[in-house]
């Protein structure tokens, strides 16, 4: 406390230092967390959420990555500026780098800043860490990160909560551990907290198994390749700074010799090769008189020499095939050797010889035949004889001016340099024109008013300086021209090389002026005369375009253009830079240098100088940056050999650039890349070959390169163990010594193979080995990915937990560097690939054919550069086996070295220092061994699928490439048009497999055999093509050979062993196109045996079956999955059945007219199947189908059946799966009722009558819009009927409780059925009609419902009186009401028809009432029915009898009505007199009598003697009564009509 009570910030953080530098890692336990609390409510917090078993805040691991990550600055800087914490606080937060989040249908990994205080682990301190977590939602075991997830869910922190979703989630790889301060600045460090990567197998990976990782990294070293630095930026040129000088300073020539590298035994120019002149041509140097010269034809490898008139040509490799011109007649005075123009001359002439002599131009043509050397065996060598046309192809007059040098261009121009000092073209034409000849001679120096001044003018007034060189920029289509006086001018030949126009000149005092101004104690004699010149294409340098060598051997570079704009045309020439020659360094003692520089050569960064040693020898020097190539700025090593010759001529005589795809890479508006150094090339290429041509022969040699120089280190020094080797990885960088020594070590040269052992035993031993530099502080550039190793160019500053109290910006932290071995296999691989990696793999060429344009897509690269890259992968891959430093068991299964465990507690303070530094040093040592054996790891498997992946594309171009492309689907093929290697190797698995099918598909159609090329295919690229896909092959050969053979029994062998294949691959094979092929050949067995296999296959631990018993839990993806996999593979039989049925159910074709005579044409398709074959097939199919165990598939039938509306099939069907799926879905299915009904009639079907009854009964009480009430009507009857037909009354319903509950549904159901006729009988537009219906329509209603919703409010007098007798409730009043309301409404609803139609409409609804109540005399009083329709009658004047016969057509007896009737007319109702027809009921018993007399067999015979004395009683009262009263007309005919009814009746007794 007294250190805060001072004040004394900084001792705090020195203590805190200290301590953490005595310690390995600090491990805090709950238990002494909590102690040391101050605070109860961080102690309430931090109890409530239980942490990590075993006391440990960190219990559980990393699972695939150390615990220590890298700090950038940049999240340094987010955690300080993201954070409010108390001023003091000495905390600073550790976090990962931000990683690339992953974007899938089923997790994605996400990020939030999250303070320490809410991750619910109980601490308190206002830190931020970088939080990764998935956005699914599920949880696993409990670690620290789903305590953390499940807090910060629950409390909507940073946002997690919305960001999460309902997804399956992925279980984490590997976690970021982070360490902070709390606010009382106590240490804390938590593991596995914020996810780093996703566990594969559970979703996306981070990186596919490390080969993205290794991806990168060959991006990173050809990217790096691609940007060494140019010559002028070597030279430092620069728009901003001024000319400058170089070559004056020690480190511009070091002196290999001498100094801290010291290896005098460095070779710069390899094995010299002399050849002398042939032996014909020593001779002719007898007959010389005028003029001999030499040159060098580096084009077609060829020497030449001329004396006087003629001209030899011969071999210079061997001084064979010699060839001479002696045609001329004058002295030859220059040779030139240009390619003609394309489309003048005919396609032998391949290059045209121009000689030229003080009179004559003349052209040759130059023609190549092959040569066979010795016989024709096996080795002999075959070469290409040159030969000279014996007449020229052009001759043009000289006009008085000699030329001295002849040049030509890319493009076929031809291009002279006279004496007089001008520049001439020889243009030439395949025909004359109507303004110009053939060939003519122009003057391009001068203008065309010279042609107007005397000549003897023009010789007066102009100093003569021949021109003595031309040199031409083919990359930028610029010639320059060299004078005798040094003069240096610059035509410009047009952005196509087809104008020419002088821009600039140069004089030699002037470039001399220019150098001394820029190298000020350097006397001007060293600039002075330019011996040479040379011009810097386009592709080595951007600035520089033009270098002039001077007799001192000082390098003059021009330019040609402003620098601030390079890309413009020639406008100008202006010095730049000023470069030395070797030997004028300060510290030179005693300095050699060139001097008397006669010849020189420029190419590529190689300057040789032939300077005079004597009069009959030279001083040759080669000047080169091979052994300094990747040193800035510019280095270059120099030698310098005695010659014992004279040079005549210097030349390149073998300068191979490495082969370029047929479609070069397109860098859109970027300048292409500069030609990287020879390093990066020194394994593809040859060394390049120089040649020095003198008149005693020629003399050959190499420039050495790395590669050329290590070997010849090793040679030299029998073995690697030398000091010279050693001080060359010294030389060099480690990564680049060790690429050079990998292209000796995977050399397959037969003489390279005791060279090869020792550069691989220099490859280990000089290689270095991952370490840690504890002392390197600060950010630096990484390149990584998630889930892997991190792999940098530069050391890797990573921050570890055991070093977590790094708060003070002074303490050192370990910074991982990885071996230059794992540089060196980075470099190789990316310089093998460099050329095809960024590569598109095809391009479109557009192709005609018979006047018909179309596109072909062709390989972009030659079989034979992908051979050779393809070889060298292979070499460096069986080096990478066969070493064991990385084919080990390390290697094969990387892992981290488990974490140490640490005691819990605060600090250890009796452990030396120097103890705890050894600990922390030999841990950090291998972890940083394991980090570049995992990286290893990915680049041996990169190489291995680049490899492999090669090896298939060179086969592609072997089998017609085009139409291998055009066998694959669209998405295919535009994606081979734009897919580069690298993406092939990354993420190309589709595209490969397409173009591998594409050529099986091919031999297939061919109807050759697939064996061999699936062999092939196996031994080429087996990760490519699996054995598996080996099967697949051979399966589709069988089935195609199948649907061409005509024995049906060899057909049936070959489709049973088609079938037995792809059954083995059911689960990778296109199933969906094999099932169509399969139907095709009526293979309909095949279909259904290969949809099985596939299934099964696809969900081998039956967890779709599981998931669908579930109930189909959201939760279980993998049931998911495996459930719409299996059901994807049935659909190819359902599919098959659907086409049998389609074709069994298609009615016959109709006739068509016949195009000709004679038979009817055969059908197109012999696989066509007939009505009754379809029919007999697709039984035969359901047979097969309901055979099989697999009850998904049985599940999937049947949905299919029933999607189809084939129910009747499916009843037919006799399979254990099909009652509970019936069951399962009239429970699950959405729309249950279709499955129901199905149930039922299948319980018919089974004679299961009292179940069938049971699922009646649930169908018609189902509430559902789809039934109507008269479907439910029915099926309460057929309820009804099956009940009664069950032998058994079923257990639900014992007694016969069930069949009588039956029956009062189905009563109330038939009262509910007429409220609704009732109701769709009226108006639907009376409010609540339409609602009323639908809702009578749902479901089946109890009577009170009935009764108090539909009957009384809409006034149903008859459905109120069937609801009464359906419910036994008797109310005499309201029964006779209601009676009532029955009449009178039939009568008011017929107001507007005739008498006879009311009469009839009221018949009918009282005979159809009465007949249903007939038996039932509580709701049908007669008197009252009776009595109310004989007073309407009456009232409407209506027929007497029309209610007696209503009443008996109703079924009401004689007897009864008779007894009706008579006690109504004994009441003597007042209402009858109201009527003014008191006697109208006597008139209905008459009709009553009447109809018995007429129909006596109404009444039964036993009982008509005692009906007949009772109606004779009646009759005989009725005449007293009648008889009594006032005679009147009615009463007349009533006494009338009675006594004759008395005598029927007395008859009927007898």
């Amino acid at each position: 406390m007294n250190f805060l009570e001072h004040g004394s910030w900084r001792a705090l953080c020195a203590l805190s230092l200290c301590l953490v530098l005595l310690i390995s890692s600090i491990l805090t336990s709950p238990v002494d967390y909590l102690h040391n609390r101050p605070a109860e409510g961080a102690l309430s917090k931090a109890v409530a959420v239980p942490l990590a078993p075993q006391n440990s805040i960190a219990s559980v691991p990393p699972m695939d990555k150390p615990h220590g990550s890298a700090a950038t600055p940049r999240a340094v800087a987010r955690s300080r500026h993201s954070r409010q914490r108390p001023r003091g606080k000495l905390g600073r937060t550790r976090r990962k780098r931000r990683r690339h989040i992953l974007k899938s249908p089923f997790c994605k990994l996400q990020q939030r800043m999250v303070a320490v205080r809410d991750l619910g682990l109980g601490y308190d301190s206002d830190e931020v860490i970088d939080f990764g977590f998935c956005s699914g939602t599920c949880e696993d075991r409990r670690i620290t990160y789903d305590i953390v997830i499940s807090h910060l869910a629950k409390n909507d922190a940073a946002g997690i909560s919305r960001a999460r979703e309902s997804n399956p989630c992925c279980r984490p790889k590997s976690f970021v551990n982070s360490a902070f301060l709390d606010n009382n600045n106590d240490y804390h460090s938590i593991q596995t907290v914020g996810m780093e990567s996703i566990l594969p197998g559970q979703g996306p990976t981070t990186l596919n198994n490390g080969i993205d990782a290794a991806a990168l990294e060959v991006d990173r070293r050809i990217q790096d390749d691609r940007q060494y630095p140019e010559i002028a930026q070597m030279l430092g040129i620069s728009a901003d700074v001024l000319p400058g000088v170089s070559g004056m300073s020690d480190i511009d020539y070091p002196l290999l010799g001498t100094g801290q590298v010291s290896l005098p035994r460095l070779l710069e120019i390899g094995p010299v090769r002399r050849v002398p002149l042939p032996p014909e041509l020593v001779e002719q140097f007898g007959h010389m008189q005028c003029n001999c010269m030499l040159g060098i034809f580096p084009d077609i490898s060829r020497a030449w020499l001329t004396i006087d008139t003629d001209i030899y040509i011969w071999n210079y490799n061997d001084g064979g095939d010699l060839t001479y011109f002696d045609g001329l007649s004058e002295t030859i005075l220059s040779v030139g050797l240009v390619k003609p123009k394309p489309g003048v001359f005919q396609a032998h002439i391949t290059h045209l010889l121009v000689l030229t002599t003080p009179v004559d131009i003349v052209i040759l043509g130059v023609t190549f035949s092959a040569l066979h050397t010795g016989a024709s065996a096996p080795g002999s060598c075959v070469t290409e004889a040159l030969s000279l046309l014996p007449e020229p192809l052009f001759c043009l007059p000289t006009d008085n001016t000699f030329f001295q040098v002849v040049e030509g261009t890319g493009t076929g121009r031809l291009f002279l340099a006279g004496q007089d000092g001008c520049l001439y073209e020889v243009a030439y034409q395949a025909e004359a024109g109507w303004f110009g000849q053939c060939c003519r001679k122009i003057n391009h120096s001068r203008s065309s008013l010279s042609l107007f001044i005397p000549a003897v003018l023009q010789f007066s007034f102009s100093e003569e300086d021949p021109l003595m060189q031309i040199a031409v920029d083919h990359s930028r289509h610029i010639l320059y021209t060299r004078s005798e006086k040094g003069t240096i001018q610059v035509f410009d030949l047009g952005s196509d090389g087809q104008n020419t126009s002088r821009v600039a000149s140069l004089s030699h005092g002037t470039i001399a002026s220019a150098a001394v101004n820029i190298a000020r104690t350097v006397e001007k004699l060293n600039f002075s005369p330019v011996v040479h010149i040379a011009p810097i294409e386009s592709s080595e340098s951007a600035v520089c375009h033009l270098l002039a060598v001077t007799h001192t051997g000082v390098r003059l570079y021009f330019g040609t253009c402003s620098l601030r704009y390079p890309g413009t045309r020639p406008n100008t020439l202006i010095l730049l830079h000023v470069r030395m020659p070797p030997g004028f360094s300060a510290a030179v003692t005693a300095p050699q240098r060139p001097a008397r520089v006669h010849k020189a050569l420029y190419s590529r960064g190689t300057l040789l100088l032939a300077a005079a040693a004597s009069e009959d020898s030279d001083t040759l020097w080669c000047v080169a940056q091979h052994s300094f190539s990747l040193h800035f700025p510019l280095m270059e090593a120099q030698v310098s050999v005695s010659t014992d010759v004279r040079a005549w001529a210097l030349a390149c005589i073998e300068d191979c650039l490495p082969a370029q795809p047929m479609q070069s890479f397109t860098y859109g508006s970027l300048p292409p890349p500069m030609d990287p150094p020879a390093a990066v090339w020194q394994h593809m290429v040859p060394p390049r070959r120089f040649m020095l041509l003198s008149a005693q022969g020629s003399i050959m040699f190499e420039v050495l390169r790395p590669l050329e120089q290590l070997r010849h280190l090793l040679v030299t020094g029998g073995g690697a163990d030398t000091e010279d080797v050693q001080k060359f990885f010294l030389l060099h960088r480690e990564d680049q010594a060790c690429a050079t020594s990998l292209a000796l070590a995977c050399s397959r040269a037969a003489h390279d193979t005791e060279v090869s052992s020792w550069a691989a035993r220099a490859f280990f031993r000089y290689g270095g080995e991952s370490h840690i530099n504890m002392k390197g502080t600060g950010p630096l550039a990484v390149s990584s990915s998630p889930g892997l190793p991190l792999t940098a160019s530069t050391p890797i500053p990573v921050i570890s937990t055991d070093a977590a109290a790094a708060f003070d910006g002074n303490m050192s932290v370990p910074i991982f560097n990885f071996s230059g071995k794992h540089g060196g296999v980075c470099l190789y691989i990316a310089r093998i690939l460099r050329t095809l990696w960024s590569q598109n793999i095809a391009f479109e060429r557009l192709n005609t054919d018979a006047g018909r344009q179309f596109t072909l897509v062709e390989s972009s690269t030659s079989t034979e550069l992908l051979q050779a890259v393809l070889n060298r992968l292979e070499s460096l891959h069986n080096f990478l086996e066969r070493s064991a430093q990385f084919s080990g068991s390390s290697i094969a299964n990387p892992s981290y070295p488990p974490p140490q465990r640490h005691l819990p507690g605060s600090f250890r303070h009796n452990v030396p220092s120097q103890q705890l530094q050894q600990e922390l040093q030999r841990k950090y040592q291998a972890e940083a061994q394991s980090r570049e054996q995992t990286s290893m790891h990915g680049l041996r498997k990169l190489v291995h699928i680049t490899s492999q992946v090669l090896g298939l594309w060179t086969l592609l171009t072997e089998h017609q490439f085009p139409a291998l492309v055009d066998g694959l689907s669209p998405e295919l093929r535009e994606s081979v048009k734009t897919m580069t290697l690298r993406e092939l190797v990354v993420r190309g698995g589709e595209v490969t497999g397409g173009l591998i099918a594409s050529l099986i598909n091919r031999y297939i159609g061919d109807n050759a055999s697939t064996d061999a090329i699936s062999q092939r295919l196996r031994t080429i690229c087996p990760l490519l093509y699996s054995p598996d896909d080996m099967l697949c092959s051979k399966a589709n050969e069988l089935l195609q050979a199948a649907r061409q053979e005509n024995a049906r029994g060899e057909r049936e062998r070959l489709l049973q062993e088609s079938l037995q294949l792809y059954s083995n691959i059911a689960h990778q094979i296109d199933l969906p196109l094999v099932c169509s092929q399969y139907r095709q050949v009526r293979f309909y067995e095949g279909v259904v045996e290969l949809s099985l296999a596939a299934a099964r296959r696809l969900d081998p631990q039956g967890l779709a079956l599981h998931h669908y018993r579930q109930e189909q839990s959201s939760m279980d993806t993998h049931g998911q999955q495996a459930l719409a996999a299996r059901l994807e593979c049935y659909r190819g039989v359902t599919m098959t059945l659907q086409e049998l049925m389609n074709q069994a159910a298609a009615g016959p074709q109709s006739p068509g007219v016949p195009k000709q005579p004679g038979p009817p044409a055969a059908s197109s398709d012999p696989n066509l199947l007939t009505n009754e074959e379809a029919a007999k097939h697709f039984e035969q199919l359901l047979v097969l189908c309901q055979q099989t165990g697999d009850e998904l598939f049985h599940i999937s039938l049947y949905e299919w059946i029933i999607s189809s509306g084939h129910t009747d099939t499916l009843l037919r069907l006799s399979s254990p799966f099909l009652e509970p799926f019936l069951e399962r879905m009239s429970r699950k299915a959405r729309d249950p009722l279709p499955y129901i009904d199905l149930l039922w009639r299948f319980h018919e079907k089974s004679n299961n009558f009292g179940s069938a009854a049971c699922v009646l009964a649930r169908l018609a009480d189902m509430c559902s819009t789809e039934l109507s009430l008269q479907q439910r009507v029915e099926y309460l009857a057929r309820a009804i009927l099956s009940a009664k037909s069950s032998p058994g009354v079923p257990s639900l319903a014992p007694n016969g409780e069930f069949l009588h509950e039956l029956e009062e549904k189905m009563e109330v159901a038939r009262v509910q059925l007429q409220i609704q006729q009732t109701l769709s009988g009226t108006c639907s537009q009376i409010p609540g009609v339409p609602e009323a219906l639908a809702q009578l329509n749902d479901n089946l209603l109890n009577v009170t419902k009935l009764y108090g919703d539909f009957a009384e409010p809409f006034g149903l007098s008859e459905s109120k009186l069937a609801i009464l007798h359906c419910a036994g409730y008797c109310d005499t009043t309201l029964i006779r009401s209601l009676w009532q309301e029955v009449i009178d409404k039939e009568l008011q609803s017929s107001l507007g028809m005739s008498a006879t139609d009311r009469m009839q409409l009221l018949h009918q609804k009282m005979v159809s009432l009465g007949k249903l109540y007939a038996r039932s005399p509580r709701y049908l009083p007669i008197d009252e029915v009776a009595g109310h329709l004989e007073r309407r009658v009456c009232s409407l004047s209506w027929d007497e009898g029309f209610v007696p016969h209503c009443l008996l057509d109703a079924g009401l007896s004689l007897l009864c009505l008779l007894d009706v009737y008579n006690g109504l007319f004994r009441c003597r109702d007042s209402s009858w007199q109201r009527l003014s027809k008191p006697l109208h009921l006597l008139h209905s018993v008459h009709v009553l009598l009447q109809t018995f007399v007429q129909e006596p067999e109404r009444i039964a015979a036993q009982e008509r003697r005692l009906f007949i004395n009772r109606c004779l009683d009646i009759v005989a009262s009725y005449l007293i009564e009648l008889q009594a009263m006032d005679p009147c007309r009615d009463s007349t005919d009533l006494l009338q009509n009675f006594r004759s009814l008395q005598p029927k009746l007395e008859r009927l007794l007898v």
